[in-house]
């Protein structure tokens, strides 16, 4: 986790604006949201993901009589959010031809082995039989599962559109791993949707799981240490 914000990828630039777009969310400001929106579409694809939250906004407005207020400034911000990836298809049209690029590019990363459906399970399996914690497909399906649970638990305790936000990460990153036959890059499309780390906050200060705290930092640090290693001495690291 610490390696993909700390070293040069665009998921850190990603992130920020994301965050920024979700501030001015919360304050109101839904045009100038979608235009932040908007460029960390451009910085990244998995940032047009952002336009559901406009999406679950709109929906729970719909539900209240109160919450019709403003509708229009929701839907200019949700208008707005696709409008960095789109950019940035139309500019790969104009330099290579292909709008989709960054889609057809992930034709080089695919295994040349058909494999079997049940790979993110036996993969995770290989952490037990082979004893391999670095294999970096392992830790993709618990990090779905996580994700899942923290899924529902925005749906009880956040505004609708973060659950509608976070819904597009798992299709995404399930989807990805089985076009390219591997789910290694699953955790980079999941862990930007921080209310993962809202939810996981909240479990670890519940009373009967406090001590858990002191373990999942030493945990933490051993593994940032251990990953920030390999990706500094050229290993693929999700």
């Amino acid at each position: 986790m610490g390696d993909l914000y700390s070293y040069p990828m665009a998921e850190s630039v990603e992130l920020l604006l994301i965050a920024g777009a979700f501030l001015l969310m919360e304050r109101g400001v839904w045009v100038w949201s979608g235009v932040v929106a908007a460029i960390a579409g451009a910085s990244r694809p998995t940032g047009i993901l952002t336009s559901l939250a406009y999406a679950g906004e709109f929906i729970s407005r719909l539900r209240t009589e109160g919450g019709r207020r403003g509708m229009l400034r929701v839907v200019i911000g949700g208008l707005l959010s696709p409008l960095g990836l789109i950019a940035f298809c139309l500019i790969l049209l104009h330099q290579i031809g292909d709008p989709f690029g960054f889609l057809h590019a992930q034709r080089f990363w695919q295994s040349p082995h058909p494999r079997n459906p049940l790979f993110p399970l036996t993969s995770t399996a290989r952490l037990l039989t082979r004893h391999d914690v670095f294999y970096t497909e392992a830790p993709a399906f618990p990090v779905i599962l996580a994700f899942l649970a923290a899924l529902v638990w925005s749906v009880r305790r956040l505004p609708l559109r973060y659950a509608a936000w976070g819904a597009g990460f798992p299709v995404v990153a399930v989807l990805d791993g089985y076009y390219i036959r591997s789910l290694a890059a699953g955790p980079r499309h999941l862990l930007e949707w921080f209310p993962l780390y809202f939810a996981l906050a909240v479990l670890l200060s519940r009373p009967r799981l406090r001590f858990l705290q002191p373990v999942w930092l030493i945990g933490s640090a051993a593994l940032l240490a251990a990953y920030a290693a390999m990706f500094g001495s050229w290993h693929f690291v999700s």
